[in-house]
């Protein structure tokens, strides 16, 4: 009767990469060509077998994975927050506040460079359970299915970077008090 052989395990040298994930809306073939070039995140595409499917079924199968949703929807979170599972990955929106001009994936993307460079811990951050909304001049956070209860916050603050740290960390610990096991 053979023995077993132990199990080596191996621990990788590379940095843990936190991964985003595009819809449909916002499938820019640049952005994450650039993103996934930078290193420091891994920027995931549209995946084609949940093309034509309709939102109320792409979101519960994308926000319970481990990427957060990049989209430019700013409709999705208020006519679909009943399909958004309660612990999920984090939905962040990139629009415009000027609806009068065409809001492209070069426009979106200027938007996401503003919270990159305000908030440089982007890519290391925990969007879980968090909805950002990012447009020209701030930023707006909540939890997804709390939007009225959010808060928003100025690019051109000064303490940008301390108060949306602290408004994630505020975020999580409501989300922690309110998730509770067992009947």
């Amino acid at each position: 009767m053979p023995t077993e052989q132990p199990v080596a395990v191996v621990k990788s040298s590379l940095p843990k990469i936190k991964c985003f994930q595009l819809d449909e809306c916002f499938n820019d073939k640049r952005l994450a060509e650039s993103c996934n070039l930078s290193g420091r995140c891994l920027v995931r595409r549209f995946p084609s077998r949940l093309k034509q499917l309709k939102d109320p079924v792409i979101l519960p199968d994308l926000l319970a994975k481990d990427a957060p949703l990049l989209t430019t929807d700013f409709r999705i979170v208020y006519e679909h927050r009943d399909v958004i599972p309660e612990i999920n990955s984090g939905l962040i929106v990139v629009r415009s506040r000027h609806s009068q001009k065409p809001f492209t994936s070069k426009s979106a993307t200027i938007n996401l460079a503003r919270l990159k460079q305000r908030f440089p811990a982007w890519a290391e951050t925990d969007w879980s359970g968090i909805y950002l909304e990012i447009d020209e001049e701030m930023v707006f956070l909540s939890q997804p299915k709390r939007i009225p209860e959010g808060r928003l916050i100025r690019f051109d603050q000064a303490d940008f970077e301390e108060v949306l740290k602290t408004g994630l960390n505020e975020l999580r610990t409501e989300r922690s008090a309110s998730v509770t096991f067992g009947p």
